[in-house]
């Protein structure tokens, strides 16, 4: 039994060995790997690539409603809601198509009125003298009427303008101030 007991201490000493063996040479060449993982380099300048990326939403603390004070019918708006817009960009057309048919038939009317008084060849009734300068009278009238719509038009859309730009400055500087 001795015998045995010897056999079996021998056997476990060299066991253990071997496994001290194998564990010394695993660390020897995780040092080995390491050493090749950490080499060195000469400092080099140069310009660094830098990314930053972000997400989420935007909210614009003020709102501007645009008030158009010509009665009349919005024919476009080129842009879309929530779209950046520059200065001098339009954003609102109106519809000055009657406007411009009643300059057409005010400036015809007065040219009729022109033409009759003109072919007029016999002495002309006085009567139909005091028409003539009513109806030329209401038709330079009608005239300028047509004339001063559309000058207004103009005049509310540049203010219409400067509205959107002064609203867009300021929404800049909120989100700017964010």
């Amino acid at each position: 039994m001795r015998k045995i007991l010897k056999w079996a201490l021998v056997l476990g000493a060299i066991a253990a060995a071997g496994f001290g063996l194998v564990r010394v040479l695993q660390q020897l060449s995780a040092a080995e790997t390491v050493l090749e993982v950490l080499k060195s380099e000469d400092v080099q300048r140069g310009d660094l690539a830098i990314a930053v990326t972000a997400s989420g939403n935007v909210a614009v603390n003020e709102r501007t409603d645009l008030l158009i004070q010509m009665p009349g019918i919005v024919a476009d708006v080129p842009v879309e809601v929530n779209e950046r817009v520059e200065a001098g960009q339009v954003l609102a057309r109106m519809d000055t198509e009657d406007l411009a048919r009643s300059v057409r038939q005010t400036e015809i009317a007065l040219k009729l009125v022109e033409i009759t008084l003109e072919t007029a060849g016999e002495a002309p009734d006085p009567e139909d003298i005091r028409v003539a300068e009513l109806a030329l009278s209401s038709a330079g009238k009608a005239l300028e009427v047509a004339r001063l719509g559309i000058e207004t038009a103009r005049v509310d859309a540049n203010a219409i303008q400067v509205q959107a730009q002064r609203a867009r400055e300021q929404a800049y500087i909120n989100l700017r101030d964010i």
